[in-house]
């Protein structure tokens, strides 16, 4: 339904109906009669209710039943009543526009924007409008009236109200598929629609395709889109009034045409009343008068339902009389039935006892079961912890195959040699022999020589004399150049060594270093107790409370904090034996890992260790030694049970001896049945294996800065004594550190002469080596020289001796550089040997150790092992006892609630009876007085119940139906009483919007000096308008007239009525083209006046005007935009608008020439 005119709202509320006579209820001779006219009954002086009847005419008829004499009169009487109300508002117009006074700005409901995109003859055009008066002017073709169609298309208006077009896709510009029409609606001030959720500007988008489908887009002023629903853009225009299907808010081109130039009373009068809605109104009325009609025919054949009901209630009611003498029968029969029900309980009691006597004995068995199981759980858990921690005691893979590997590879070199060295000795050997041959040979030439020399003695001559003091001075010299070449490689030597000095500074230093950090972590400790654990431990501890854990139990650690150490002097050898173990947290589920670790990891703890440990609190009292020896437990306080068992699965200290020595040690093992004992002094665990045997290990010793040196450091006395000890020994570090940077910068000082004497040494001995080497050559040839002096058999003898001398030098050095060989490869035999002992050492702990630990693993394994079959046995015994259990359970819950719904519905039958007979005796007595009640309930058709509830049905059926027809007929006379109410405040609008239109057209015509009258005929649907222009002769006789005579409510002073409507009616037909247009426009603005809607257009009002009508007119036009509040004026003129003065309202939107194929903007 379009919305009502907003002035027959603000103007009319609808009165409560008066009440209507009830339907009354037949009496049993009353005949079934229709109901009287409601016309007959409608109406009366007053309603029940207290308010007014229903106005009515003198004649006592309604309204709209008058006759055209009545309809006169009566429309007569409304403006002899109203007349002075409408002629103040059209003398303060008058004020109003001789002050110059411009109408208020409408906030809401005026057309800001309009966007066309491939629409008919646009490409692309944007508008935007003042919030008054909008002239479109252009040239024919340029798409003036394009805008008015898609003003309409984009509010939601039907493509038959543009004229343009019979469907969406003639709209579509040729050659596209797709066309867009978006138009922006001002929404501000108090009445805006949903400001908070649209803004202050909504835009509507209609978007249609050739195909024929089409869709709508609503946005907010922020090009938000808000809906794309047809309905809201419904609400949005109903709030709005914006009523674009009227054809007098939007006149396209035709409607303008057929308005301007339409000579029909008859169509002047349905344009009156299509652009007021009453039409409308009328036609909704009438369809409600007939859906009333409807309903009340209905609710007259009521009374002949409710009299076949009535008759119907009373034949039951007879019938439950005569069934009521069976009672007593029915009532022993009920007896039967609470005693059978009562019965059958019993018996359900006997069977719920039975079953509860076995349930009990049954959840006995299954509580010891529970018992048992439990403890053997507990029992494959323990062995399951054990297998955890034996496993864990295994070495690492990687670690022992490194060290293997080491001893391969010297085991290689070792042997490599001893290859060698093996070599070296036969080889030495075969010299040996050779050296004595050589020697025996030498001794047989020398007595040969001195036999010969003694002969010869006599025959020395002087050359041979020369020769050997040449021999001797080039002996000398060589011996010389040996020093010299010995001298200069020593001094070499000690230049080299000089330059080593800077390693012994770098020592130093790292000493230094290291005892700094000690210091630091000293100084720390002393602020933060939790310093010596690692960085921000407090914050771990607190990230791990703040954590959700997968485990029985969150994170523990470090677990050092657990821990607290009885006597001092074993703190040195326990910060190494447990130390890492106290640095480490530990997790109770693998899953916990990870966290953990990224906490740490997140909190600069990357290396501390986690130890993966299921919660197990076994008993390990009887791993203990007996009283009076001292283990680590017992020389530690570990309160949490949790770390405790960590560090028992771990290192075994209930079962690990503590002693000062090392002998002490081994008579502890001796006399007790401890596997490990820790030895304080000598730093060293001692392990006792089972033939009796031993294996000493030495504990690492600590870096100065490692984090466990302050471990057991208990109190601020402890810590500063040792903070002293470490500075002193920090001073000590800083004086060897001094100490080698002088010789260090010593070093640097003459590193480069040191580096260049070097050098120069080098090339000296190279000198003097190949100096040596010449002289013993020049050595060699005297020798050969003096033999050949010497007589031949002397010569003969010494050339012999001289190459077995060779010979002999020759194997002698070679023995020499064997023999320095070996002893180089024997120096190298002896750290390898001594390297391969340690690891084959380490490798016998490990391998002992491997063995007792896979002893221990295949122990525990086989513990486990066992205590899972019998907790699997036990299980399966125990899943047996609960499918008893289960099948029990269910059975009494069974029982339970059968029995608790049959007590209930026999409580509801009647209260319990004690000691009932037996079902079947209770049954055969029912089933005889059954057959008996059964009988005489076939000669009544049914039973007492079955009469009863007939009985009860009908008089339900019958108030139902009785209420139902009395509901619809208030309901019908309700709405007739509405409708009436309706048409009455129908009609004074009609009265009230002729009388508006008839003194706005005589307002309007006045501008220019017109006179003119609208007379309306409502009995014949006609309507004519009288017009007298300025310039025409009679104007004498209009001066005389009255003014009042102009709208038909007045007489003329000086001249007959009849007379002056004579002189005054002047047929539109004999006014020229633009005079007969003017008075139109007239016309439509005193219809635009009675609308309610805020926007106004009208497309090429001017075309039948010559240049002075259409002046006045655009002046009109103007004027009325001006002083018209809250209301907008779109115009569309082919003209342009030279020599008119434009008011600053107006704003001209001129279209540009058409030219196809471009843009327009």
């Amino acid at each position: 339904m379009v919305k009502r005119p907003r002035a027959a709202l603000d103007a009319h509320e609808v009165r409560t109906p008066q009440k209507r006579p009830r339907l009354e209820e037949p009496g049993p001779s009353q005949p079934s009669a229709s109901r009287k006219s409601a016309s007959t009954k409608r109406h009366h002086a007053g309603g029940s209710n207290g308010t007014p009847a229903t106005p009515r005419s003198e004649t006592g008829r309604r309204r709209w039943e008058l006759t055209p004499e009545e309809m006169e009169l009566q429309e007569a009487e409304f403006e002899r009543l109203h007349e002075q109300k409408i002629q103040r508002q059209c003398e303060r117009k008058q004020q109003r526009r001789a002050a110059g006074t411009v109408g208020a700005i409408a906030e809401h409901g005026v057309i800001e924007s309009l966007e066309l995109k491939n629409f008919m003859c646009h490409t692309h055009l944007a508008l935007d409008f003042g919030p008054q008066c909008n002239f479109i002017i252009g040239h024919n073709g340029s798409g003036k009236s394009a805008v008015l169609s898609a003003l309409t298309i984009a509010l939601g208006g039907r493509a038959a109200s543009t004229g343009r077009g019979g469907g969406m896709k003639s709209f579509i510009r040729e050659g596209q598929q797709t066309a867009e029409v978006t138009v922006g609606i001002r929404n501000q001030g108090d009445e805006a629609f949903k400001p908070a959720e649209y803004g202050n500007v909504i835009y509507v988008t209609r978007s249609f395709t050739a195909d024929g489908s089409f869709s709508y887009k609503i946005q907010n002023s922020q090009q938000r889109i808000v809906s794309r629903k047809r309905a809201d853009l419904t609400d949005i225009i109903d709030h709005m009034n914006l009523q674009v299907d009227n054809p007098l808010t939007v006149l396209t081109q035709d409607s303008a045409r057929h308005f301007l130039s339409s000579s029909r009373d008859r169509d002047k009068y349905e344009f009156f009343m299509k652009g007021t809605l009453l039409t409308q109104l009328a036609a909704e009325y009438d369809l409600i008068e007939e859906k009333i009609a409807h309903a009340q025919r209905f609710a007259e054949g009521g009374m002949e339902i409710m009299l076949e009901l009535q008759q119907r209630r009373d034949a039951t009611k007879a019938r439950y009389d005569q069934a009521q003498k069976a009672r007593t029968m029915h009532e022993e029969r009920e007896v039967l039935k609470i005693e059978l029900a009562w019965a059958h309980v019993a018996v359900k009691e006997d069977q719920h006892s039975e079953v509860a006597k076995k349930l009990s004995a049954a959840r006995a068995r299954a509580r010891k079961t529970d018992t048992k199981l439990e403890e053997l759980q507990q029992a494959h858990d323990h062995a399951e912890a054990m297998l955890r921690a034996a496993e864990l005691e295994l070495p690492d893979s990687d670690e022992r195959r490194s060290i293997e590997d080491e001893k391969m590879q010297l085991a290689k070199q070792m042997k490599d040699i001893q290859t060698e060295l093996r070599e070296f000795a036969n080889d030495q050997r075969l010299m040996n022999r050779d050296i004595v041959g050589h020697k025996k040979r030498i001794e047989e030439l020398d007595q040969k020589i001195a036999a010969e020399a003694r002969k010869l003695a006599r025959d020395s001559n002087a050359a041979v004399t020369a020769i050997k003091a040449r021999l001797t001075a080039a002996e000398t010299a060589r011996a010389t150049a040996v020093q010299q070449h010995t001298e200069a490689k020593e001094k070499r030597l000690e230049q080299e060594a000089l330059t080593a000095a800077s390693a012994g500074a770098g020592l130093a230093r790292k000493t230094m270093k290291e005892l700094d950090e000690s210091i630091s972590r000293c100084q720390s400790q002393q602020a933060n107790g939790l310093a010596v654990y690692g960085n921000n431990i407090k914050n771990v501890i607190q990230a791990i409370r703040d954590e959700q854990w997968a485990g029985r139990s969150a994170p523990i650690g470090p677990l050092g904090l657990f821990v607290e150490l009885k006597d001092k002097q074993w703190a040195n050898v326990l910060r190494i034996y447990l130390g890492k173990t106290m640095m480490s947290f530990a997790v109770s589920d693998v899953r916990d890992r990870q966290r953990l670790k990224k906490i740490l990891n997140d909190t600069d703890n990357r290396d501390t260790s986690i130890i993966i440990a299921p919660i197990d609190i076994f008993d390990f009292r009887k791993g203990e030694p007996a009283e009076g020896v001292l283990t680590i437990l017992r020389a530690l306080k570990i309160e949490n049970p949790w770390a405790l068992r960590i560090f028992i699965n771990a290192h075994k200290i209930e079962q690990t001896g503590l002693c000062k020595t090392r002998k002490q040690a081994d008579d502890l093992l001796g006399h007790t049945k401890l596997q490990f004992a820790v030895s304080s002094e000598d730093l060293s665990i001692v392990r006792a294996y089972s033939d009796g045997g031993r294996n000493t290990q030495r504990l690492p010793d600590l870096a100065r800065n490692d984090p466990r040196c302050t471990l057991f450091v208990g109190g601020s006395q402890d810590l500063a004594a040792e903070l002293r000890r470490a500075r002193d020994e920090r001073k000590s570090a800083e004086i060897r550190v001094r100490e080698m940077e002088d010789l260090e910068k010593q070093s640097v000082s003459t590193q480069k002469k040191a580096t260049a004497s070097v050098e120069k040494l080098k090339e000296h001995e190279t000198r003097i080596s190949r100096e040596v080497s010449k002289l013993a050559a020049q050595c060699t040839a005297i020798e050969d020289e003096k033999k050949l002096a010497e007589p031949v058999s002397v010569a003969g003898f010494e050339t012999a001796k001289s190459e077995e001398e060779s010979r002999k030098a020759d194997v002698l050095k070679q023995f020499v550089d064997s023999e320095r060989q070996a002893n180089e490869r024997r120096e190298r035999l002896l750290p390898l040997q001594k390297r391969i002992e340690e690891i084959q050492q380490e490798l016998e702990v490990q391998d002992a150790e491997l063995v007792d630990i896979k002893a221990r693993i295949t122990e525990a394994l086989e513990e486990h092992m066992r205590s899972a079959k019998r907790v699997d046995a036990l299980q399966a015994k125990r899943d047996g006892d609960q499918t008893e259990l289960d099948d029990l359970q269910e059975t009494m819950a069974t029982l339970d609630h059968e029995l608790a719904e049959w007590t209930e519905t026999a409580v509801r039958i009647a209260p319990k009876v004690k000691n009932p007979r037996a079902i079947k005796t209770v049954e055969t007595k029912l089933q005889s007085l059954s057959k008996t009640l059964a009988q005489h309930e076939r000669d009544q058709g049914g039973t007492v119940d079955q009469i009863n509830e007939e009985m009860v049905s009908a008089e339900a059926k019958y108030k139902r139906v009785k209420k139902f027809y009395r509901d619809l007929s208030k309901l019908v006379e309700e709405a007739e009483a509405g409708l009436e109410t309706r048409r009455e405040k129908w009609f004074d609008f009609l009265m009230f919007m002729s009388l508006r239109c008839k003194m706005q057209f005589a307002w309007h015509l006045s501008t220019r000096g017109f006179f003119g009258k609208v007379h309306l005929k409502h009995v014949t649907r006609e309507l004519r308008l009288e017009v007298r222009p300025e310039n025409r002769p009679d104007k004498q006789v209009a001066a005389t007239i009255d003014p009042k005579a102009l709208i038909g409510g007045g007489k003329s002073v000086a001249t007959d009525p009849k007379a002056l409507g004579k002189s005054l009616a002047t047929d539109p037909k004999a006014l020229s083209g633009g005079e007969k247009s003017f008075a139109t426009i007239c016309f439509l603005l005193a219809l635009w006046d009675c609308l309610g809607s805020p926007m106004r257009c009208l497309d090429e009002f001017d075309v039948f005007m010559d240049a002075v009508n259409r002046k006045v007119t655009m002046r009109i036009m103007m004027d009325a935009a001006n002083e018209a509040d809250q209301r907008q004026f779109i115009l569309i003129s082919p003209q342009s608008l030279t020599g008119l003065k434009l008011l600053p309202s107006v704003k001209v939107l001129r279209m540009r020439d058409p030219e196809r194929g471009e843009d327009d903007q």
